[in-house]
């Protein structure tokens, strides 16, 4: 049995058929030597039941009685005790779980066990990489420390804090508690050489991996993906230039094939091109070639790649004919020519008006559908407007819009996402005019009524760049401040974000200076994630939120 192993022994069957036993003697520890002082043997000399004898070693003894008669005559009889080690049990204990950074955590092992003896050792893991008892850290200080000093998180991050615990036979047992660390961690995840300016990044997830494609602009258009589902270390992504490819501004989406790139080629051609990746696009011969779905004029402007009736769709603006315009690849991979139709118009400006598309693109109730804004003198409209149909291929079916609001002014308003929340159509927008950001829901799925909508409170310090999802089906807003560029969060309390009261909370992501340009907000492994441009330093960044 396990130690201690408490055991009796009887000898006394033992007989002498032509005489009698006239002594018994022991050797209770295996050693072959009989009698010894110091065990118990002695005192157990000429009792056929000695008292009970504890093993407290683990090992298998033999242990031996031998017998003698009147005659001097001898024999022995054996048994063997075989004693185990059930081992310690470790227990782990924190003063709390969970914190926002920076913040300290006491740790505690005195409830730790051994049934058979005595822990000897407890060893410390406190970042959480599986090591034990680092050199030059607290790791090192706690050896031997049932209850060590408060442990400091500074760095957000979920970690895996373990003790590990030895008894005074070098058995062990280990025990871990997860620590979260709150807050936003931040990494550079590309850095070009030369610095040159980076542009129109945007993050989807491929496989559930987080991938982001960018624009170095008039040169390349780069691509990564990490190698992990939160792609929290700057080690676990890889770029690559992507081949073909020179696009100035660019949509990224997930195809059933893989990841595709929309692009305003720029430069001499001005055209809308398109790009498939077979796989996960992280090695250059994943790439197929460059595909132009339009070609007339200036057009490409501002691109929108979403997946409509499983198949890529692009929105777009052509400057030369002052045209927003939507169109549809026929097969789901979208990397031939043949398989684009012509494109749909869904606004065609009059010759007083000037248009702009603002990115929002996205499927609602099933359509597609799409937020923009226009002027036509003297008034500023930003306004919804959802195909009739599913596909979204025809002229007619982009007729029946819905001006959110109309302003006087000369300000370019910015429409941060349009997504579906609650079946319906919702988005943020801000109204340079008056330096406001609503965040307004419609009551159907066509549009065609919206509610009154809600006055975000970090409305005045929000500027030119933002991104609105939903996180959790929480609607959640990621932006870039118009005083010093820092990139900031906030996220309703509600599901629905329908009082202002929910939008209170506001957090700083990035302060290095002129950050969050760009910037896309994903969920990524269940946390809210953003990429966004560094102008700065001309990099392209990565936050998560722990």
């Amino acid at each position: 049995g396990d130690k201690p192993v408490v055991v009796s022994f009887n000898a006394t069957a033992s007989m002498d058929p032509d005489g009698t036993v006239t002594d018994y003697e022991w050797d209770f520890d295996g050693d072959s030597n009989f009698n010894e002082a110091d065990n118990g043997e002695a005192a157990a000399q000429g009792n056929p039941t000695p008292t009970d004898v504890s093993y407290t070693v683990v090992g298998s003894f033999d242990a031996t009685v031998r017998v003698t008669d009147n005659d001097g005559g001898k024999d022995t009889a054996s048994v063997q005790i075989s004693v185990s080690n059930s081992g310690p049990n470790a227990l782990i204990q924190a003063g709390t779980l969970d914190g926002n950074v920076p913040f300290t955590v006491s740790f505690s092992a005195e409830m730790s066990t051994d049934p058979g003896g005595m822990i000897e050792d407890y060893e410390w893991d406190f970042d959480g990489d599986g090591l034990f008892n680092e050199v030059a850290t607290e790791e090192e200080t706690a050896r031997g420390m049932s209850a060590p000093s408060d442990i400091d998180f500074n760095t957000p991050g979920d970690f895996n804090v373990s003790v590990r615990v030895t008894d005074d036979d070098g058995a062990s047992d280990s025990d871990s508690t997860l620590i979260s660390a709150h807050g936003w961690k931040v990494i550079t995840v590309d850095d070009p050489d030369g610095n040159p300016a980076v542009n129109h990044c945007d993050m989807v997830l491929v496989d559930s991996f987080p991938a982001i494609a960018y624009c170095i602009i008039g040169t390349e258009v780069r691509y990564g993906i990490s190698s992990t589902l939160d792609g929290a270390d700057a080690a676990d992504w890889t770029f690559l230039t992507v081949p073909g490819n020179t696009g100035q501004e660019l949509s990224l989406a997930a195809t059933v094939a893989g990841p595709a790139i929309a692009s305003y080629l720029g430069g001499s051609s001005f055209d809308l091109t398109y790009q498939l990746a077979d796989g996960d696009g992280s090695n250059l011969a994943d790439w197929n070639p460059v595909v132009a779905p339009d070609t007339t004029g200036n057009t490409g402007r501002f691109p929108e790649l979403r997946i409509v009736d499983g198949n890529p769709a692009i929105t777009y603006w052509n400057s030369t004919d002052n045209q927003l315009r939507h169109i549809r690849s026929i097969d789901s991979r979208g990397d031939l020519i043949i398989d684009w139709l012509p494109a749909a118009i869904i606004h065609d400006a009059a010759a007083d008006e000037n248009i702009q598309p603002l990115e929002t693109y996205d499927i609602i109730g099933g359509n597609p559908a799409v937020v923009y804004y226009y002027y036509d003198n003297p008034t500023d409209h930003l306004r919804f407007e959802r195909s009739a149909d599913t596909l979204g291929d025809g002229n007619a079916d982009w007729t029946s819009g819905f001006n959110l609001q109309d302003d006087n002014g000369t300000g370019s308003w910015s429409c941060f996402g349009l997504k579906t929340l609650s079946g319906n159509p919702a988005v943020i927008y801000r109204n340079p005019n008056a330096n406001q950001v609503h965040f307004r829901t419609a009551s159907n799925a066509a549009g065609s009524a919206w509610n009154a909508g809600v006055l975000i409170a970090a409305a005045t310090e929000v500027g030119t760049f933002g991104s609105f999802n939903l996180l959790g089906g929480v609607p959640a807003l990621a932006y870039q401040t118009n005083a010093n560029g820092d990139l900031k969060y906030v996220k309703s309390e509600t599901a629905g974000g329908g009082a202002a009261a929910d939008w209170d909370t506001v957090e700083t992501i990035d302060s290095a200076n002129f950050v969050g340009g760009f910037v896309k907000l994903l969920e990524v492994d269940g946390k809210p994630a953003v990429c966004y441009q560094d102008s700065t330093n001309s990099a392209i960044k990565y936050a998560i939120r722990y």
